[in-house]
């Protein structure tokens, strides 16, 4: 099974910011920038925050679904 799940991740393409390279002086502003902004904890909010949207989606997509059936009878 992680076989498979290596051989699929392998498809896709490499990440383009993985080459990014940042200058000297901005690496020391980025610094004081995430002891303001917890860019940390708002990738973490922001994840969940999808998360959420997406299991709304899925669920409301679900109900559509049950109710077209249920209309169909």
């Amino acid at each position: 099974m992680i076989n498979i799940i290596t051989w699929l991740l392998g498809l896709l393409p490499d990440s383009w910011f993985a080459h990014a390279e940042v200058s000297a002086q901005i690496a020391e502003y980025i610094s004081y920038m995430n002891f303001f902004i917890p860019f940390d904890a708002a990738i973490n909010i922001t994840t969940a925050w999808l998360a959420c949207i997406v299991a709304y989606f899925v669920y409301s997509l679900g109900l559509n679904f049950i109710n077209a059936i249920r209309d169909i009878m």
